[in-house]
């Protein structure tokens, strides 16, 4: 899966001069569509109430950015708010660095992680 992510970003990478930026956009790209692949197929259809009532996604630079809240009433919204479709970070507590997978992808997308 990460190949096949690996190949399709190829070209953007090459395009926009091999910087880190593309790198972290990469990371992003590759971590969202592991986790809709792996709740559309664990889950099943995902379908968002109210989206119309969020903010758009091209929040010009030096604007507040909107704070999504994932409340963890069960492990599935982990999964289910890449459904939204909006660039954010994750804020977690450092241990969750140690969790195979997990931990090489948060700190390769540039997620927050805070000592609790």
């Amino acid at each position: 899966f990460t190949f096949a992510g690996s190949l399709v970003l190829l070209p953007k990478w090459i395009l926009c001069g091999f910087g880190s930026s593309v790198e972290t956009e990469a990371h992003c790209t590759v971590e969202r569509m592991g986790a809709r692949l792996c709740t559309s197929s664990c889950v099943g259809p995902v379908v968002i109430r109210g989206e119309e009532y969020l903010p758009p996604d091209d929040t010009p630079p030096g604007q507040p950015a909107p704070v999504y809240v994932a409340n963890h009433s069960s492990q599935i919204d982990v999964g289910v708010v890449y459904y939204l479709f909006r660039r954010f970070k994750w804020i977690a507590k450092q241990s969750v660095m140690y969790l195979p997978g997990v931990g090489q992808i948060m700190a390769l997308s540039g997620h927050v992680l805070i000592k609790r």
